[in-house]
């Protein structure tokens, strides 16, 4: 008789290792609620890309990549713009072209997806 085979019944190593190509925005946390052991796999994945991230920066060993958006709406090229991150999300407000041309635009970038979203904001501020 054949017995069940689960991804668990590999080494705790090559489970993190696995875990490791996940996006970090979205699928990686949604993975720390399969069960207590996923917790803890996942948990050691986020604590070692923080340490291996942080030991990268004060090494001076930073490696950028340049990443392509999914095909779809997309952002002018500015500068002098507002910008922050929530959750799996990154807001970019106005901006400058090397034109001069002046912006009064919301943009959202999905982290996860890649993907450029125009929010409407609406309403009294």
């Amino acid at each position: 008789m054949k017995s069940t085979v689960s991804i668990e019944d590999l080494p705790d190593p090559i489970i993190e290792y696995i875990l490791s190509y996940l996006s970090p925005y979205r699928d990686l946390k949604q993975c720390m609620q399969v069960n207590k052991s996923w917790y803890r796999f996942v948990y050691d994945v986020i604590r070692k890309t923080q340490r291996d991230f942080y030991n990268a920066v004060c090494h001076m060993s930073v490696q950028w990549c340049h990443l392509e958006a999914e095909p779809g709406p997309t952002i002018t090229k500015r500068y002098s713009h507002s910008a922050c991150c929530s959750g799996n999300s990154m807001y970019i407000f106005g901006g400058c072209t090397t034109a001069n041309t002046t912006f009064n635009d919301l943009w959202r970038f999905d982290l996860g997806s890649r993907c450029w979203i125009r929010p409407l904001a609406t309403g009294i501020c």
